[in-house]
């Protein structure tokens, strides 16, 4: 789904028994602070709780208070 502003959030089933949903932003620090806020939390895992720079966007993987994954992500633009 995507707004008239480019906002975009969809929802994405991985391998086993996990539902993730993605979320596009447009600042991550700004996204992480205002979910954290409302009691979201980084996953726990060592591989999963840091950003990831691609080179093409940068992403933190997010667990809700009620347990559902979420990949909040900011795609690298450029200002040129």
């Amino acid at each position: 789904m995507k707004n008239a502003d480019g906002f975009h959030v969809d929802v994405t089933q991985g391998t086993g028994e996990w539902t993730m949903i993605r979320m596009n932003v447009d600042n991550l620090e700004e996204a992480i602070a205002f979910l954290e806020a409302r009691g979201f939390h980084k996953a726990r895992h060592e591989a999963a709780n840091k950003t990831v720079d691609t080179g093409t966007s940068r992403f933190n993987i997010m667990v809700s208070p009620s347990g559902t994954i979420f990949a909040v992500s900011q795609h690298t633009k450029d200002d040129d």
